[in-house]
This record gives structure tokens, sequence and C-alpha cells, in this order.
């Protein structure tokens, strides 16, 4: 992601602090969301 960002321009500190939100949010809720669609 950081590659694109230096290709398209765009602001590496945004591009760097989105994607470790996103991984955090993915890790953090993925259990909730495995829970919820699970068969019962």
């Amino acid at each position: 992601m950081v590659v694109v960002a230096i290709i398209a321009g765009a602001d590496l500190a945004f591009v760097v602090s989105h994607h470790l939100m996103r991984l955090v949010f993915v890790i953090l809720f993925a259990p909730v969301a495995a829970r919820l669609f699970a068969d019962p």
C-alpha cells in the first residue's frame, strides 16, 4: 500500500495510519463476525 501511495503521490502518514487502523479493526471484530455468521 505504501508503494501505491508513493506512486500516486498521496500522503504517506495518512495511508499508513489508515492501513494500521483497518488491520486493528479486522483483528478485533473478526471473532464477533465469526460468531454471528457461524451455524448454530
